[in-house]
């Protein structure tokens, strides 16, 4: 039942997603820096769905409870990274309607396509500094982690040096 769930789910993500980009692809006049916070938002969502449903399928399918070190990174990366980009996408949306409420009449001049590809730009920044602050610890027991889910909690149990600046960031 998960199986059939998860898949209906993520089909529904897919194609709802994929509509949303070709509408603002499409149309001309949806080509303000708010439409590109909003293609940003659909693209990361779709790109989160497809980095998170594959394994929790194959989960499901063949009990897969585990984690290699490198996948595990890797995997961190891209769902800390998309995850975190939907939340800036969603943060700049709404520095976009607070500068179009307060400033109607400078808005135009205020809120560019430079400043919000910036500020996005700026949450991938911050994660892969989070991520690459993971590659320095150091690893005595096994490299398999005991979790479907790779996150920085699980990784801290694996180091033996000081996880001081991981928390920090974390």
């Amino acid at each position: 039942y998960y199986f059939v769930f998860l898949c209906f789910i993520y089909i529904f993500s897919v194609v709802g997603n994929t509509l949303v980009m070709i509408v603002i692809i499409l149309d001309r006049m949806l080509r303000s820096p708010k439409y590109i916070a909003v293609f940003n938002l659909a693209f990361t969502d779709l790109l989160s769905s497809s980095a998170l449903v594959p394994k929790v399928v194959d989960i499901f399918l063949f009990n897969h409870y585990y984690i290699s070190y490198n996948i595990c990174l890797t995997f961190m990366f891209f769902c800390l990274t998309l995850i975190s980009m939907q939340a800036f996408n969603l943060v700049v949306l709404s520095f976009d309607r607070v500068m179009a409420i307060m400033y109607p009449l400078h808005y135009q001049m205020r809120v560019t396509q430079k400043l919000i590809l910036s500020l996005i730009a700026f949450g991938i920044i911050l994660i892969l500094i989070a991520v690459g602050l993971l590659t320095r610890l150091s690893f005595c027991k096994s490299v398999v982690i005991q979790s479907y889910y790779c996150d920085h909690g699980p990784m801290y149990h694996l180091g033996f040096n000081d996880v001081t600046p991981n928390r920090a960031i974390a």
